[in-house]
């Protein structure tokens, strides 16, 4: 079993640096008009990873979702590991994937020998206990490496604190914008109050 090397990091770092900073989440957050909310959906949005592990667990089972939202079972498929097994991979990943994780500050080192302590103790637990969970052998390299995936993305979030540059760079924005917008709003005030007591001159200067 493979781990990652220095290449392949710099290569997701790549990749997680040309994803678009204002994709939907941020432009509906931009939007806000109360920083709080902002701050809240971008928590939401970005430091919560319930939904992720929730696939994930579905992923596990070999359950997709059905046009109706629902998760149903591959027909003729059975679960990469069974409930026990599915278990142990989501706690364990869960203390990982998370906000404190992904605002951390981590040197590129660190992240290597973290991310290699963790997939050893997943292989290891794995192969110890795969008869216990009921888990194929062509089964095992790809979880293995789908939760490689998942715990390198988390870390790479934390490399040289670039989560928190980068929400610390959003709630500016998001700053910025609401005191345009609220300027803009209070101009607009103005200017009406301005323009109403202009027509009550002339309509006073049209009486005959």
């Amino acid at each position: 079993m493979s781990i990652s090397t220095p290449e392949d990091i710099e290569l997701r770092k790549q990749q997680y640096a040309a994803i678009d900073p204002f994709g939907y989440s941020n432009r509906q957050m931009m939007q806000s008009p109360q920083s709080d909310s902002a701050e809240a959906m971008l928590s939401r949005w970005e430091l919560d990873s319930t939904e992720i592990l929730d696939r994930f667990k579905h992923n596990l089972k070999r359950e997709l979702q059905n046009e109706n939202g629902d998760w149903v079972r591959v027909i003729g498929a059975k679960p990469k590991l069974n409930d026990e097994g599915i278990s142990w991979i989501i706690t364990f990943l869960d203390p990982i994937l998370n906000k404190n994780t992904y605002l951390s500050h981590y040197k590129e080192s660190r992240i290597l020998s973290d991310v290699k302590d963790h997939i050893i103790t997943i292989i290891e637990t794995l192969y110890y206990s795969h008869r216990n969970f009921e888990m194929e052998i062509n089964d095992f390299i790809p979880t293995v490496r789908d939760c490689e995936a998942l715990i390198l993305s988390a870390y790479l979030r934390a490399l040289e604190g670039g989560e928190r540059n980068y929400r610390k760079m959003i709630m500016k924005l998001i700053e910025q914008r609401t005191e345009r917008d609220t300027s803009r709003r209070d101009k607009k005030g103005f200017f009406s109050s301005f323009k109403l007591f202009n027509n009550d001159k002339n309509d006073e200067g049209m009486v005959m």
